[in-house]
């Protein structure tokens, strides 16, 4: 099995975060990628927007992707993905865009 850690620069993590992502991706190879939430440091305005945003992602929107039984998008922060999977499904989100639809599924958002 081979895995890809994606992380943010800013990001500081324990090996045992880690560890606990891989646990998860081996309990079930069907499973291609899991993420983690992330807590951010600091004060001010900015800090407080980024806790609400992160909790409305990660409370909110991923216990609704676990309801429906697929995560829509893992986030580049902290996400681990088998790169079986990737290999899997690269040609067909690496192909040219020509309608709508496939523009909301492969270039909207910034971590597409």
């Amino acid at each position: 099995n081979t895995f890809i850690l994606t992380t943010d620069a800013d990001i500081d993590f324990k090996a045992e975060s880690a560890l606990v992502l891989l646990d998860m991706l081996a309990r079930d190879p069907l499973v291609g990628a899991v993420c983690s939430r992330t807590h951010p440091l600091g004060y001010g305005i900015l800090y407080w927007y980024q806790i609400f945003d992160y909790a409305v992602g990660h409370w909110l929107q991923k216990g609704t992707e676990h309801i429906l039984g697929s995560v829509l998008c893992c986030p580049g922060c902290f996400s681990l993905f088998r790169c079986s999977a990737l290999q899997d499904c690269l040609s067909s989100y690496s192909s040219e865009v020509i309608n709508a639809m496939e523009f909301l599924m492969k270039d909207m958002g910034e971590d597409r």
